[in-house]
Formats: C-alpha cells, sequence, structure tokens
C-alpha cells in the first residue's frame, strides 16, 4: 500500500517535471520554427543578396573622392545596395537608375526585400515621395568626414550632412549612411554602374 502510493507519488512528480521542461522549451522551439517558415518563404532573389551581404569584401576596397564633391554622371542600370531599417523592420533596398520614356528624364526603381515581402516602386529621379529619395545631398556640406567605412569599402574624401554621409563615387545620391528626422535608416551594403544584382 505504501509502495503503491510512492510509487504514484513519483510518477505525479515526473510528469510535473516533463511539463516545466516542455513548457520552458516550447518559446524557443515555436521561435526556431517561426525562423525555419520565414526562411523557406523567403523569395530566392532574397536569398541571394543576403549572401551577397553576407560575404564581406576582403579586402576591402578603397574609393578616394580626390578632393571632388561632384556626383557621378548618370547612366543606365548605376545601382546601390543599401541595408534600410524603417516602418517594415530590416529590408534590403536596392536602388537602380532607369531611364524614363522619351523626354521624361530619369527614374529610379526602388525594391525593397525582406524575408516575407517584396515592394517594388519607378520613381521619377528627383521625386520626394519615399524616404530614401529625401536623402539626396544638398550640397551645403557640415563637415568633411576622412575615412569612412561601411560594408561596401572605405570611401575617402566623404562629406556630412546633417544626419547622413556621402561620397562622390557612389551612384544615384552618393549616400553612404543616414538618418531621417522620422528615424528610418540606410546603410551601403554594395554598389555598382552596371548589371545590377535585383532578378525579379
Amino acid at each position: 500500500m505504501i509502495g503503491a502510493s510512492v510509487r504514484r507519488l513519483c510518477v505525479a512528480s515526473s510528469l510535473d517535471v516533463i511539463r516545466a521542461l516542455a513548457d520552458q522549451l516550447r518559446a524557443p522551439i515555436l521561435a526556431g520554427c517561426f525562423v525555419a517558415i520565414l526562411s523557406a518563404c523567403s523569395t530566392p532573389q532574397y536569398r541571394a543578396l543576403n549572401g551577397l551581404v553576407g560575404a564581406p569584401l576582403n579586402p576591402l576596397p578603397r574609393y578616394d573622392a580626390l578632393g571632388s564633391t561632384s556626383p557621378l554622371t548618370l547612366s543606365v542600370e548605376q545601382w546601390a545596395l543599401y541595408e534600410e531599417h524603417g516602418p517594415f523592420g530590416r529590408v534590403l533596398l536596392t536602388a537602380v537608375l532607369r531611364s524614363g520614356v522619351k523626354g521624361s528624364g530619369w527614374r529610379v526603381e526602388l525594391t525593397r526585400r525582406s524575408a516575407g515581402r517584396v515592394q517594388r516602386q519607378l520613381i521619377h529621379f528627383s521625386s520626394t515621395k519615399d524616404p530614401f529619395m529625401r536623402m539626396r545631398s544638398r550640397g551645403v556640406q557640415s563637415s568633411v568626414a576622412k575615412d569612412i567605412v561601411v560594408p561596401a569599402g572605405v570611401f575617402v574624401g566623404s562629406w556630412q550632412e546633417a544626419e547622413a554621409i556621402y561620397h562622390p563615387r557612389v551612384p544615384i545620391y552618393g549616400l553612404l549612411t543616414g538618418r531621417d528626422q522620422q528615424g528610418n535608416h540606410w546603410r551601403l551594403l554594395r554598389f555598382g554602374l552596371d548589371r545590377p544584382p535585383n532578378a525579379r
């Protein structure tokens, strides 16, 4: 009789321990499943871009402004890839220069990618309707920054305006890093003069 009671007590205690362990493990397991689901749902393009920026440039390329603050001459398919933190959390923002229809001037194709979301828009070069488009340099330099290091390289001869740093070797707007008044911020990951890594 006593032995049976002891056995029931041991079984009950063991079940309590198992339940407590299950409760402790539930959150990490669910979080892991959530990450796995997001990874499975992410597009091949997003995974490819993540792979591109996940492989550090070694050694980092060095770009010198050589005393110039003049922006690059515009050409079709110049591009810049940024890490953007904004309303949708962290996204990869690709800005690509496109030619508009005849007489309409230059346009910028902005593509924002996250694990489960893609947003693309084609905007006139001088538009200010997108937060990124409002980050263009206004030519009012508050200070000159010497060597600025971002994942895209080391930039010599950069300049600062308010909460943004620019360099003339970077396509589109020359932005290296920046933060706007709404709390959005950007950091240059890669850039190029043709063949943008923005496959549809």
